[in-house]
């Protein structure tokens, strides 16, 4: 969206610590130099996330971690030189989601494990993802295909995010997502997403 002065996003998931992916991290940071990074079943303990150890290891970024209590945490890394106001930061101990409202509008990044088949935590995300309101870019690595459900479950998640407006899949390769029409699908699966 033209209001979003974002220009790269990619996302990620590590399942692992960060320490063991740092190099790995540090480099894609280098070389791709995204706007946002999004890093999905983070396996660091809250107080690991939150202390300025952890922060001071991404130069040049942002870092913001989401409070599930679980160890598969997301964690978003958000670009200093962009120009912006943090007017919000939720984090669901429900569901290993991020979303932090920056003034040009929200970025939401979202682990949903493939245990997360109950109605409670299908309601859950509902209610947070309040409507097709305002430009958000969803990303994270939610365990579906969206060119081909395989399943009831997969089938309302598909739906949850069409009625929020979320239904614009970015796609770049066999295994996740990043160009803007969900029809380039291939028959490969696709199961790390960014949804604007």
């Amino acid at each position: 969206s033209s209001s979003f002065p974002i220009n790269s996003v990619l996302t990620l998931n590590i399942a692992s610590s960060i320490s063991k992916k740092f190099q790995t991290l540090r480099s894609l940071l280098n070389s791709k130099n995204p706007d946002i990074l999004v890093l999905t079943e983070v396996k660091d303990t809250l107080y690991k996330l939150n202390s300025s150890t952890f922060s001071s290891q991404f130069t040049g970024y942002h870092t913001f971690a989401s409070k599930f209590p679980k160890n598969l945490n997301v964690v978003l890394l958000v670009k200093e030189t962009l120009v912006f106001e943090i007017k919000n930061v939720i984090s669901l101990t429900s569901l290993p989601l991020l979303k932090v409202d920056f003034s040009f509008g929200p970025i939401i990044g979202l682990y949903l494990p493939h245990c997360v088949e109950n109605s409670e935590k299908l309601s859950t995300l509902s209610e947070f993802l309040d409507g097709p309101c305002r430009p958000r870019i969803l990303a994270g690595d939610l365990n579906i295909d969206f060119s081909k459900p395989r399943s009831p479950y997969e089938t309302k998640i598909k739906e949850l995010f069409t009625l929020n407006g979320l239904d614009s899949p970015i796609l770049f390769d066999p295994s996740h997502t990043f160009l803007r029409n969900a029809k380039n699908c291939s028959s490969s699966s696709k199961i790390d997403h960014i949804l604007i």
